[in-house]
């Protein structure tokens, strides 16, 4: 779905809601109303932007005034979108700090990994909450601070507004987007609980300290409370995240005394051995899915498959709505893009082969054949560098415990590699004869190479390689063999399927021989860890090799290291030969005498092969890999002025899988209305310096000047077509600067295989936005105003019925909300049963409506309460 697309669909909920508003407001008479509910003076000036008065007051002069305000609200409203956007990387990149630390695991291994800085919980309640509520917090501090530390209406109702818009929209948004038949819980249901709690809390405590205990006044205590709650709520959502309460209880029931709480790396524990056995599951079925794919490119499926199901920030979530609306292309496909780059670049780093060497070389280097082959071809290769080229290479043949003349015919000579030629043959004859021998070898050794036309002038580099010695085993084929293991003890992987055990036939190969072989159980048990399929074995004349089938049952383990045992027991001869009129059997015949002594089958001296199952190497590795390409943020962090300024003047595809696909229209629409911003804000300082802090101060200051003028603007406009502050701050404005965040709760819900990002976090930006939006601008303005022998006070207007009535329906949804994980009623906070769904939905928005109607109504007299 593209951007237009979800404009599109935002646009209908916008649309649907605000009418209804504003049909309500506008059919009210409002110049009947008295002056203690609406006070129908002159406009004041704004803190930036002075007042448009116009010459005559008409109607037309009235709408082109109001088109125009509404324009440059919708487009300083772009410029605060876009600064967020900087402004969420750079609390992207502070809160994915990672330090390096050393854990012991459960089975005594030390592992050093990475990890994060900032804990989830904390980060969400602070610089990410931050993030989603700077626009309000910033215009209710700047608005306090702009009318010389006295109330003002729009702040505080921007911020009580924006909480409904969050609670009741964007959760009813997220509810009904879900796919049907698709349900998504929230996984910390403590720490939702805490930030929902408070987040009532907060306007419960509003309320007190506007209509209980100091009417109209703010006091200083009374404000720094509302400040200090803001730390409490934090402390106690991490201490819920990190059940610092259920290990005291658990440590006060062990010991007695003083009780001292272990604060150690438990959960990073946990979460690591969780995130490599994701990794190895995902990759594991990656390969069983493209059982053909090279091992770099299951990585990368790996990798896409992970970064896909990964649960995201939401700052990450908010820069995808922003860069969605503003024709800078899919962040979900950037960002994977460049972590693929990434990934590739650090595993090619290092291993890079030198393309213009070419090497001659034997492959395979090792041959094994019976005396009566008769004739054994050697195989010489050459790769890499300029094909293009002659090259000549001599060989000969070298003795070993084989002698020329008598095992094999001594050869020597010259090979030549044409252009485009890259393999020879060398042809060895083998000598047969009737005596009794044990295995021998010979070897065969390349050297003397010329190059002919090998484009020295482009440096290309040509040599022997240091496979130049091929050795050739040659078995007697009078004895009917001794048995050997080929080594003693192997090191497998566990993820392997199965392995073959190779039992070797030497020092002949006459007749048809049984092998039994048993297995002695370790630390590996027979059918939990692995299978043995075929307990004996039959050689056949003249077969000189076969192997056990052990089928490894691949458990899951990142670190295993489990062993089993493999022994031979006795040869017995079960025919002399398969071919009763071969030759052989006739000469074999001849000296029966000489089977008894050493002609029948024995063992050799490796009749027990010890078996050590060990994880993956190539899961292993791939996984490290992984874990050391984990953070997200990695791919959307800038690095220079150079890329944000090619960012900046970019158009990128909206959901296409790669480059390829050009850019829509309405991308190139979206992009050059926004491109002014982006430019301007392509001077904020990337987010690398200074682990980002130097980009977060110079984009909040950013984001504090576009508050100011939008909120001049939104008080104009309301002026300029009769509506009051308390009426534009909870609609307008409220909306306004929540739009973003709605879209990016909604990608959190379909993308996170969770609720936690969608709405989990919704409760705790209400709470934010409370504690620090006037918790912070009222101790500021009491603090001044005490200091000044005056009292702070606050001009109420609806803002108190506000508060009430929103602290009455937000309690209702919480319980909706919270009944909704009940199976009966779905099980899930979202999606579930189409038509529990929708109800859901519908009754949320329908909250939101009696919220601002009701608010509106009382705030222009019409009810009285």
């Amino acid at each position: 779905m593209n951007s237009y697309s979800e404009f599109q669909i935002m646009g209908k909920y916008y649309v649907v809601v605000n009418l209804s508003v504003y049909f309500f407001i506008l059919i009210m008479d409002v110049k009947c109303l008295g002056v203690e509910c609406y006070n129908n003076s002159k406009c004041v000036e704004g803190l930036i932007i002075p007042i448009w008065n116009p010459v005559e007051i008409e109607f037309a002069d009235t709408v082109i005034r109001s088109v125009i305000y509404i324009f440059a609200l919708c487009y300083i409203f772009l410029g605060v979108s876009i600064i967020s956007d900087r402004f969420m990387a750079s609390i992207e990149r502070i809160t994915s700090e990672e330090k390096d630390v050393e854990l012991v695991m459960k089975n005594g291994q030390k592992v050093n990994i990475k990890v994060r800085v900032w804990n989830e919980t904390v980060s969400n309640l602070t610089l990410m909450a931050l993030g989603s509520s700077a626009p309000e917090i910033m215009l209710s501090v700047i608005e306090t601070c702009g009318k010389d530390f006295q109330s003002g209406s729009l702040g505080p109702g921007t911020i009580v507004g924006s909480a409904a818009f969050n609670l009741f929209i964007i959760i009813a948004i997220c509810i009904s987007v879900i796919p049907d038949g698709e349900s998504k819980r929230i996984d910390n249901i403590g720490v939702f609980i805490i930030t929902s709690t408070f987040s009532i809390v907060a306007y419960v405590w509003l309320y007190l300290i506007l209509g209980v205990i100091s009417q109209g006044i703010i006091e200083v205590w009374e404000a720094v409370i509302t400040f200090l709650l803001f730390p409490i709520t934090v402390m106690l959502a991490y201490m819920t995240d990190r059940q610092v309460c259920s290990k005291f209880l658990n440590a006060c029931l062990r010991r007695k005394g003083p009780v001292k709480i272990r604060m150690e790396y438990d959960e990073d524990i946990e979460e690591f051995e969780h995130l490599r056995e994701n990794y190895m599951t995902t990759f594991k079925e990656m390969r069983l899915k493209h059982p053909t794919a090279d091992v770099q490119n299951l990585e990368l499926m790996t990798i896409t498959e992970i970064f896909e199901k990964s649960k995201k920030s939401r700052a990450f979530y908010k820069m995808q709505a922003t860069r969605m609306l503003t024709g800078g292309g899919n962040l979900f496909r950037n960002s994977l893009s460049k972590l693929k780059t990434n990934f590739l670049e650090e595993s090619n780093s290092g291993s890079i082969a030198d393309s213009k060497l070419q090497r001659i070389f034997f492959d395979p280097v090792h041959y094994t054949v019976m005396e009566d082959a008769g004739q054994i071809q050697v195989i010489v290769k050459r790769a890499g560098g300029f094909m293009g080229s002659t090259v000549f290479i001599d060989y000969k043949t070298e003795d070993g415990t084989a002698l020329a003349g008598i095992d094999y015919i001594e050869c020597s000579g010259t090979l030549v590699f044409k252009a485009n030629e890259s393999e020879k043959e060398i042809s060895i004859d083998v000598i047969d004869d009737e005596v009794y021998e044990d295995q021998e070898f010979f070897t065969v050794l390349l050297f003397n190479l010329v190059v002919i036309n090998g484009q020295k002038s482009l440096n290309y580099q040509y040599e022997v390689s240091k496979v130049n010695r091929a050795t050739i085993m040659i078995l007697d084929d009078d004895h009917c063999g001794t048995f050997n293991f080929e080594t003693d003890i192997a090191h497998i992987n566990e993820s392997c399927g199965s392995v073959m055990v190779g039992i070797t036939r030497t020092t002949g190969s006459r007749g048809i021989v049984r092998i039994p072989v048993k297995t002695i159980e370790g630390q590996a048990k027979e059918n939990v860890d692995f299978i043995v399929n075929n307990a004996k074995l039959y050689f056949k004349n003249e077969e000189i090799f076969k192997a056990i089938n052990v089928e490894i049952i691949d458990c899951g383990e990142y670190s295993k290291d489990k062993d089993f045992t493999l022994e031979m027991g006795e040869p017995k001869l079960i025919e002399i030969s398969d071919n009763p009129n071969a030759r052989r059997k006739k000469r074999f015949a001849k000296r029966k005498s000489g089977i008894a002594a050493e002609g029948i089958p024995k063992l050799g001296d490796i009749t027990k092969i010890r078996i050590h199952v060990h994880e993956n190497s190539v899961y292993k590795g791939v996984v490290d890999k992984l874990i050391l390409t984990n953070n997200v943020s990695a791919p959307i962090t800038k690095s220079t002025w150079k890329e944000q300024f090619i960012e900046a003047l970019s158009v990128n595809p909206d959901e296409s899988e790669n480059n390829t696909t050009p850019p829509s229209l309405i991308s190139f629409i979206l992009h050059y209305i926004s491109v002014f911003w982006k430019l301007l804000f392509a001077f904020v300082p990337p987010t690398e310096y200074c682990g980002g802090w130097l980009c977060f101060v110079v984009s909040i200051f950013c984001i504090g000047v576009l508050t100011a003028l939008f909120g001049d603007l939104a008080s104009s406009f309301g002026c300029t077509v009769g509506l009051i502050d308390e009426i534009i701050a909870i609609t307008l404005v409220a909306v306004g600067t929540s739009l973003p965040d709605t879209f990016a709760s909604k990608y959190a819900a379909l993308n996170d295989e969770t609720a936690d990002n969608s709405i989990g976090n919704v409760t705790g930006s209400n709470a934010v936005n409370v504690y620090l939006g006037l918790g912070l601008s009222w101790s500021l303005a009491s603090i001044v105003n005490a200091s000044r022998g005056e009292i702070f006070t606050i001009h109420q207007g609806s803002l108190g019925f506000s508060v009430t009535l929103f602290c009455i329906l937000a309690t209702v949804a919480m319980v909706i909300i919270l009944l909704r994980r009940i199976p009966r009623f779905g099980g899930a906070e979202l999606g579930g049963p189409i038509f529990l769904k929708y109800i859901s939905s519908c009754f949320l928005i329908s909250l939101y409506l009696i919220y601002i109607i009701i608010s509106s109504l009382h705030a222009y007299c019409k009810l009285d309460i």
